[in-house]
């Protein structure tokens, strides 16, 4: 017998998975959630309410005419079960049972002119199980599945396990599981549902005539009618179904069978499928708003001349689900690879992410068999395999031909296209082929689970309006753009999309909503937003790979911290430390950036507090010229002993995007200091875009060694140097402001630039080149000192520099050894405006050669002295933004000496207001 308080244990927790709201979703205090652990999802922020259909844990058992009642424990249900031949409308006040096959209305064959069809009414927030695995709902050709939920209250199919009548109905139960929903083990618990229409196919014709069978439940499908409606599926989730009938034979979530487009479907999930998620058997059907989540083969799939549009679909492999294969495997006719109608289908603003930390999955896209397709606005990442495969000689002819097409996609796969033997030249074409389209990108994502992080954001989207009028017109790539209502579609509706927070494994819960980082972590670990999270004493990501990625007691990890995180660290010891090998990915956006700061942010001067807490050091395998033995030359970090540098200068660790650093930089003792971020020993395979360091108490930023490049970067009231190298740093920056702060009284230089204090001849050679900066002293202040610094045989080049207010100087360079790379013209400054007290530093020690410097500037091209008028923002009053004179400098194509740079036709970091990049995620400068 059921018991009524388990049915409701099981759907109040359910409820809680979407949210607390809605009608009969009623909150239960000693319900405890599933932990999402180590990636916990909860991409969005904003309102998750919605439940998941049912009737609050019980049914009122006023049954329709045409189901039967089931007595389960003390209530009734209300069963289908054979053909139902007449019109049903189910409401939610009751609980259905679909048993064994379930056809809805008689097949009215391919002309619609025989059969008698119904149509099948289900009402907002109604649950309906499937009785066992044998339990399938069909609906025939000419009758109709009317699904329309709603937002707060989606329709729910799902199985009798899912609602906790295992015991009762004889079915095994299932093993026990307390991880995240997206991770869950369960599937093929029942049937799934079939929708069997009149629109062409390719399959069986004889005489003109195609028509398809189903393989499970033997209805015909397919007809002579594009614009057939098979009804409306909106706002619907379908889990855990697919049962596998035979050894050749399973059941979809969802069938679309020679559907037309006059069915609507939009807002539907199919979660946990022991087969393809959603599968179209030719037809014209058209969709919007469709998730896959956890399909134990593919998540979508199509054959037999499916030729519909589909805009904004998501699909998340599941690394509990052993058979979980691609993200779209597409034929158009298996036996023949060139019947028509072919496939053709178009698809715009799709996110598939796959399960590359996992044995198990395939690839993103597989179009085989003579399909064509096309592809606008997509994002691709994570498979095990590959991102895009084309297979067979059908399909390239219709890559060849244009009719395959793949514009604004970005794909991030351990491999991103296949090369298998039997496709040839062609396949090694793949990668030019889509070099070649408009507007993709080979790019490490950003995305946060789902959510569009700031790499996607930069690329250019495609208006897929423009090919078709079924498709609106977006601004972005991937299926959702931000974790908020309403750029957050998957919000109210879906399953497990969107859950609360928790704290990832290995971190410990502080009970007051954040989670505490302590220690060496080496696993992937994900920090979502949601929670606050907290760093005691030194964290470490990983264990050092060694000088050359072998040390056998190395372990790498990778850190991903989601847009909209705030760092803390709990005191002067806190540090987070990556590791040679590991990685980091600050995929903060504008609108929602990352901050590591002090604990009790919101109560610090901004103006003043400084040094409450360490910093961020990366450590990498790039080539340093520090500590060298051996042609071996290993840096060792002076606060944590953690060693760095190597013989990768293209070694990855990881992004930082859109990140802010607030009051770091503790004083460790006399001589050793934390950097806002240290940059040590990093390869330019490490993105760095959009990053501030603010109010450090020692340098803002500091490169030891490397080749790592950054664009966007914003260093405010650093408390000694803005920018530091050292030790052979050879990478490139676009895009930097330095202010100074009057309340910091040790702050010093906006650069400080050396090769190597012990022997300034060491190679490689510090050599950075710098493109369109804005550097800011404090002249009205007894603080600071001078603008840029080169000492101690470093070489360098500026081009459109904006350097004013330094109270000592604005340039000084110091050495016998560094004017000797001046001399050999490995010291550039072109397109330069220089405005301070003193432009030129003129000390002793350098004699002729520095009274020679005013000579050697005005040499330059196009610099000039004096007559800076920059000017603030609006809204604050800072200034950093150009004004007349900045713009009456000549600039410099820093494109045109390295293509890592931008053209721009202005000096300076910020052109104008318009053009004011630190706007919306920057600290201080705005105030």
């Amino acid at each position: 017998m059921i018991k009524s308080i388990k049915l409701r244990t099981v759907l109040i927790a359910a409820c809680a998975t979407v949210a607390l709201a809605g009608a009969g979703c009623q909150g239960d205090d000693s319900i405890e959630l599933a932990s999402p652990g180590t990636t916990g999802p909860n991409p969005g922020t904003g309102d998750t309410s919605g439940d998941t259909g049912g009737s609050g844990g019980s049914s009122a058992g006023n049954c329709p005419s045409g189901t039967a009642d089931l007595t389960v424990g003390t209530e009734t249900h209300c069963e289908l079960s054979g053909t139902l031949t007449s019109n049903i409308t189910l409401t939610a006040e009751n609980l259905y049972v679909i048993d064994g096959l379930v056809i809805v209305g008689e097949d009215v064959g391919y002309d619609g002119t025989g059969g008698a069809p119904v149509t099948l009414t289900i009402e907002p927030g109604t649950t309906i199980y499937g009785k066992d695995e044998n339990s399938v709902l069909s609906v025939s050709r000419g009758s109709q599945l009317m699904a329309e939920g709603s937002n707060t209250n989606p329709i729910i199919f799902t199985s009798a396990q899912d609602l906790g009548f295992d015991d009762e109905l004889g079915l095994a139960s299932r093993a026990a599981y307390s991880g995240a929903p997206l991770e869950e083990p369960w599937s093929g618990e029942w049937g799934g549902v079939v929708l069997n229409g009149r629109a062409t196919t390719n399959v069986n014709c004889v005489a003109g005539v195609c028509e398809g069978i189903d393989e499970v439940t033997n209805e015909l499908y397919g007809g002579d009618d594009d614009a057939d409606s098979s009804g409306s599926l909106k706002f619907v989730q379908v889990k855990y179904a697919g049962f596998k009938v035979n050894a050749i034979s399973e059941l979809n979530g969802i069938a679309m069978q020679g559907i037309g487009s006059g069915t609507e479907v939009d807002y539907v999930q199919v979660h946990n499928n022991s087969d393809d998620g959603i599968e179209f058997f030719g037809g014209t059907v058209n969709a919007k708003h469709l998730v896959v989540t956890g399909s134990d083969d593919d998540s979508f799939d199509w054959t037999f001349g499916w030729r519909g549009n589909i805009q904004y679909a998501i699909a998340i492999q599941n690394p509990n689900q052993e058979n979980t294969d691609r993200g779209i495997e597409a034929d158009n006719n298996e036996d023949d690879n060139t019947l028509t109608p072919r496939s053709n289908p178009t698809w715009s603003n799709i996110t598939f992410v796959g399960i590359d930390s996992s044995p198990y999955g395939d690839t993103g896209i597989v179009l085989r068999r003579g399909t064509a397709a096309s592809f606008y606005n997509a994002v691709v990442t994570d498979f095990t395999s590959d991102c895009l495969d084309v297979d067979g000689s059908e399909s390239y002819a219709q890559l060849n031909a244009g009719e395959i097409v793949m514009e604004s996609t970005l794909l991030d796969c351990t491999s991103n296209f296949a090369n298998e033997d039997e496709d040839g030249a062609d396949e090694d074409n793949l990668p030019t082929w889509f070099a070649d389209q408009d507007n993709n990108t080979l790019a490490t994502n950003s995305l946060s689970v789902f959510v569009n992080g700031a790499t996607e954001q930069g690329v250019t989207a495609t208006d897929a309006n423009a090919v078709n009028a079924f498709f609106d017109t977006t601004d972005y790539i991937g299926a959702v753009n931000g974790p908020n209502d309403p750029e957050n579609w998957t919000l109210g509706w879906t399953y497990g999309m969107n859950d609360a927070a928790v704290c990832p494994t290995g971190t410990t819960d502080n009970g007051d909503g954040g989670c505490v980082l302590e220690g060496t972590y080496t696993d992937t670990m994900r920090l979502v937003a949601g929670l606050d999270y907290f760093l005691r004493g030194q964290v470490n990501i990983g264990v050092d790979v060694g000088y050359d990625g072998t040390d056998p007691d190395g372990d790498p990890a990778t850190l991903i911290v989601d847009a909209g995180v705030t760092i803390y660290g709990e005191d002067t010891n806190a540090v987070l430390n990556i590791t040679r090998g590991s990685k980091i990915f600050v995929n903060g956006t504008e609108d929602a950036p990352v901050t590591m700061t002090a604990t009790n942010d919101g109560a610090r001067d901004i103006d003043t507090a400084s040094g409450l807490w360490g910093g961020l050091i990366l450590n990498g395998r790039a080539s340093t010229n520090v500590n060298c033995v051996a042609g071996v030359c290993e840096g060792i970090d002076e606060v944590t002993g953690d060693l760095y540098g190597g013989d990768d200068d293209t070694d990855n660790s990881g992004r930082l995007s859109y990140l802010v650093v607030k009051y770091a930089g503790f004083k460790v003792n006399a001589i050793s200091e934390l950097n806002g971020v240290a940059m040590q020993g990093i390869g330019n395979g490490t993105e760095v875009n959009y990053v501030q360091v603010h109010n450090n108490s020692d340098d803002g930023f500091e490169f030891f060694g490397g080749t790592v490049n950054a664009k966007h970067l914003v260093v405010t009231g650093s408390d000694d140097d803005s920018f530091d190298w050292t030790f052979g740093w050879r990478g490139k920056v676009q895009y930097a402001i330095a202010i100074q702060n009057p309340n910091q009284p040790n702050t010093d230089r906006g650069i400080e630039a050396d090769n190597n204090e012990d022997d300034n001849t060491l190679t490689p050679r510090s050599n950075p080149t710098w493109s369109n900066i804005t550097f800011v002293g404090i002249d009205s202040s007894p603080y600071g000192d001078t603008g840029i610094v080169l000492r101690r045989g470093t070489a360098a080049s500026f081009y459109n520099a904006v350097v004013a207010s330094f109270t000592d100087d604005c340039l000084d360079i110091d050495g016998s050894e560094s004017y000797d790379q001046l001399d050999a013209g490995n010291i550039v400054m072109q397109s330069t405006l220089l405005d301070c007290n003193s432009n030129f530093a003129n000390e002793d020690e350098d004699g002729a050669d520095e009274d020679n410097l005013p000579t050697w500037f005005a040499a330059q091209a196009n610099t000039t002295l004096g007559g800076s008028t920059l000017a603030v923002p609006s809204d604050g009053t800072k200034k950093y933004i150009n004004g007349t004179g900045e713009a009456a400098v000549t600039a410099t194509d820093a494109n045109a000496v390295d293509a890592f740079f931008d053209t721009t036709s202005y000096i300076g970091a910020v052109e104008n207001a318009a053009g004011d990049w630190t706007a919306g995620w920057t600290v201080w400068i705005h105030d």
